[in-house]
């Protein structure tokens, strides 16, 4: 045998390091799954690596992944169907060639992870989650653009005749699509309602955990549970079931689901103007093209829906203008994901800490202001409140008392935080009205003037300060007690009592 000169032997050294290499990595970047075919880790598990991959994207196309939702339907209606669209489309007019691929959340995910397609949508509710997993996989995104908001496609059906409010669910089975949106939104429900830790536990311990929105429905029909939250359609079918109401729907939360865009950041930074340009196709699509039903039934989901099925979903939709994006772009996304940041950590879920800030630019929406200068917002409804309708106490019986001092009206800084935090709620439950009732302590002066005008101080003191806070005025109903509604654990001359009294109440009621 000939002998290996040394210039061979340092390259078969070579050559062995590089196998062992290989097969290092393999074995580290890639597992088997159960048919044999090998898929990245990072993709099933994507909080293994948090380092930031950047990728050089082509300039020549986008790369958009959309679920069967309806609320997508202007980027579709912009592109002039799915796929490549149209050639005379809204989006190659503005010179953006795009490409729209139809693909479940966790599909999109994976594919925007590996850097497949650039864009995808979900709702700011489940944002707050898989940005986590986005900044453990080392992709940062961030929502630029929000699409639509659901006005009653999402609600909480029962049939069990004593449950009207979030309180009642103690002691009832209640089902849901375990991790989707309706899930996240029943715990915040909860959160932000009056049950104790204990109680949540106890609902928690009887939920019903479902694989979709059908799933669901059949629970509630075959009496597998006594409450459910549903989307549309399935909303709507169990709310026809025999002895079944409608306890809660979006229609008095329209800040409670927003939909939005997420973009990977290296791809904002490539290619800024595209960005603006998938913007601008957007929202022109909802001036020029409202009506425009063709490319939508493109979409399977829809491909056999008559034109009239297809206008009555989009009731349940608002879809959001220039002007709602820069309204809720300032602070009520940034509110809701903190919110719902605050319900996946329950759950046990990665969050990002300042990711209400860190998860959202609204910088590209800004320049393209010029465009669009005549939107304005839609009137909200508690501004068109019938004098003639009926206060109801709320599904969410969130309450707040804030004490004061003698004689003033004064709101001490301690309550504020409390205040903020009554808000946060509050612009979430943007349908809900604020009942707000001061009271004061019976003194036993015979001044009931005075006493009547303090109170209605305390109330509108605790309204001026919730509208600095960003809380439509027309929403807040201020009501000045005097002594009439005293606390009822004590009597209202003892020192504990005048003390307690010294009060004003925030409540949420709906308007029926």
């Amino acid at each position: 045998m000939q002998k290996l000169t040394m210039f061979s032997k340092v390259l078969l050294f070579l050559a062995v390091l590089a196998i062992a290499g290989a097969l290092l990595i393999h074995f580290e970047l890639f597992g088997s799954t159960d048919n044999g075919e090998h898929t990245r880790i990072a993709n099933n598990n994507p909080a293994s690596s948090n380092t930031q991959q950047n990728t050089t994207f082509s300039s020549d196309k986008m790369l958009v992944g959309l679920d069967r939702w309806h609320g997508f339907k202007r980027i579709i209606d912009a592109n002039g169907g799915i796929g490549n669209g149209s050639d005379n489309s809204i989006y190659k007019s503005l010179g953006l060639n795009m490409n729209i691929e139809l693909m479940d959340d966790e599909v999109a995910l994976q594919e925007f992870i590996k850097g497949n397609i650039v864009a995808f949508g979900m709702s700011v509710n489940r944002w707050a989650y898989v940005h986590g997993r986005l900044e453990a996989a080392g992709v940062p995104g961030k929502m630029i653009l929000i699409t639509d908001r659901s006005i009653g496609g999402d609600g909480m059906v029962t049939t069990a005749a004593n449950i009207s409010d979030i309180e009642g669910l103690v002691g009832h089975s209640i089902a849901v699509t375990q991790y989707s949106v309706a899930h996240i939104i029943t715990e915040w429900l909860m959160r932000s309602s009056s049950l104790s830790n204990e109680q949540i536990e106890q609902i928690r311990a009887n939920m019903v955990f479902t694989e979709s929105s059908g799933g669901t429905y059949n629970a509630l029909a075959s009496n597998q549970a006594d409450v459910a939250y549903l989307w549309e359609p399935y909303l709507t079918m169990a709310s026809n079931l025999p002895g079944a109401k409608t306890v809660f729907t979006t229609r008095s939360a329209s800040n409670l689901m927003m939909i939005g865009i997420v973009f990977r950041e290296d791809y904002m930074n490539q290619y800024p103007k595209k960005i603006e340009q998938f913007i601008e196709g957007e929202l022109r699509a909802g001036n020029e093209m409202s009506t425009e039903l063709r490319y939508i039934k493109q979409v399977d989901d829809y491909a056999e829906l008559s034109d009239v099925e297809i206008l009555e979903m989009a009731e349940y939709v608002v879809y959001a203008n220039y002007a709602v994006n820069r309204q809720v772009f300032d602070g009520t996304v940034q509110a809701l994901y903190s919110e719902m940041a605050a319900v996946w950590d329950d759950l046990g879920e990665r969050t990002v800490a300042n990711g209400s800030q860190t998860g959202f630019d609204n910088s590209y929406l800004l320049n393209v202001a010029s465009k669009f200068p005549d939107d304005i917002v839609n009137t909200p409804i508690s501004a068109n409140l019938d004098p003639g309708a009926t206060n109801t106490r709320a599904l969410l019986r969130q309450t707040l008392t804030i004490n004061f001092e003698p004689n003033v009206a004064i709101i001490s800084e301690e309550s504020y935080p409390k205040l903020e935090a009554f808000a946060q709620t509050a612009m979430i439950l943007s349908g809900a009205i604020i009942q707000v009732e001061g009271n004061i302590a019976d003194t036993g002066s015979p001044n009931t003037e005075f006493g009547k005008l303090l109170s209605e101080q305390r109330a509108k003191a605790v309204c001026d300060y919730l509208v600095s806070l960003g809380i439509d005025e027309a929403r807040l109903i201020p009501v000045g007690n005097g002594i009439s509604k005293p606390v009822p654990e004590f009597d209202p001359r003892s020192d504990a009592g005048m003390e307690a009294n010294r009060r004003t109440d925030l409540f949420f009621i709906l308007i029926e």
